[in-house]
This record gives structure tokens, C-alpha cells and sequence, in this order.
């Protein structure tokens, strides 16, 4: 079932929106911002798998394009912690470091991420520290799990530092996902 419906939209109030069911509940179909950017082919991640000395620093350096990019840090797993997760904007380097595959989440688009990622950057000032999290260890197991950063929305043209910082006393895996989309 479709039907026409105008409205009140706040951008142009004279477009028509089309709305549309699902043909065997009679439902509309909403699917979240995120899951949007997913099927337009503008959703990106970077997952990786490092060992991180103790009191070692693990940097992704995120350098976005012309555009706004929305960032999410959705997983971080350890084996051992404590570990501290930094999230700094501004950030000066004197060397990038390797590039990373940024991943676009919809395998049948062919849009490719305007904000690069890099690993092991050459970091001379860090910038200016939008948010910290600590991941504590656990009696049972000495690590934690999956940790969650609310969505920020990224300047263009800038450069951003995720720092996980392990401060277990020893070496440590650390698994992480970042993850992004482009409007």
C-alpha cells in the first residue's frame, strides 16, 4: 500500500512524501537515521585487532574531507584493563601513519569515505579532549567488553585522535570498531 501525504515539512512544506507499508502487516516501515545511512551507502567503519604494550598507546588518527562525518566509537574489547579511551579534536602530527580500510557497510554501493583513517600516527599535540572513558577490569575476568561513545558530528577539514591508552600492567589485546557515516 502507498499513499501520498503532504504536510508539514519543515524544509519545502509544498513536497509530497511518500509513505509506504508493509504489504503483509499494513505498517509503516521506519528504520533509524544510522540504518538509513546504511542502505544510501554513506555508513563507514574500521574494525582491528592490536596488542598494546602496558602503558603503550594504541591511535587511530581520523582526518575528515569537506564534509561533516558522524562518529561513533561502538566497540572496545580487551583482555586485560584498565584501559582509557580519549576522544581529542585538533590534533597535530608530524606523520599520519598507515592507512586504514575505511569499509562503506553497504556492499552494493561504490561511495567511498571523504574521511580517512590511520593507524600509529606521529602525534606531537593530541588537541583538545572532547570526551574520556575509563573501562575498569573485572574480578572475573581481569578485561571488560563492548564500550559505547554517544554519535559526535565531526568538523570538516579537521583532525581527530581516538587514544586507547593501556594502563593494565600488562600487554593486552584490544579489539575496536569505528564507525561513521557521511550525509
Amino acid at each position: 500500500m502507498t499513499s501520498q501525504v503532504s504536510g508539514s515539512n519543515p524544509i519545502d512544506a509544498t513536497k509530497q512524501v511518500e509513505v509506504v507499508a508493509d504489504p503483509y502487516v499494513q505498517a509503516l516501515n521506519i528504520i533509524d537515521s544510522i540504518h538509513e545511512m546504511v542502505h544510501l551507502g554513506k555508513h563507514f567503519v574500521h574494525s582491528a585487532e592490536d596488542t598494546v604494550a602496558n602503558g603503550a598507546n594504541l591511535d587511530h588518527l581520523l582526518v575528515t574531507g569537506g564534509a561533516a562525518a558522524h562518529l561513533r566509537i561502538s566497540e572496545i574489547d580487551i583482555t586485560s584493563a584498565p584501559f582509557k579511551i580519549y576522544l581529542f579534536e585538533g590534533t597535530t602530527v608530524s606523520a599520519n601513519g598507515t592507512q586504514q580500510a575505511a569499509v562503506n557497510n553497504n556492499r552494493l554501493s561504490t561511495n567511498t569515505s571523504n574521511t580517512q583513517i590511520y593507524s600509529g600516527p606521529t602525534v606531537t599535540a593530541p588537541g583538545t579532549q572532547l570526551r574520556y572513558k575509563l573501562i575498569p577490569g573485572t574480578r572475573q575476568t581481569g578485561g571488560d567488553g563492548t564500550t559505547y561513545f554517544n554519535e559526535w558530528v565531526l568538523k570538516p577539514n579537521t583532525n581527530y585522535l581516538v587514544r586507547i591508552t593501556n594502563a593494565s600492567g600488562t600487554s593486552a589485546t584490544v579489539g575496536s570498531t569505528l564507525e561513521w557515516y557521511e550525509p
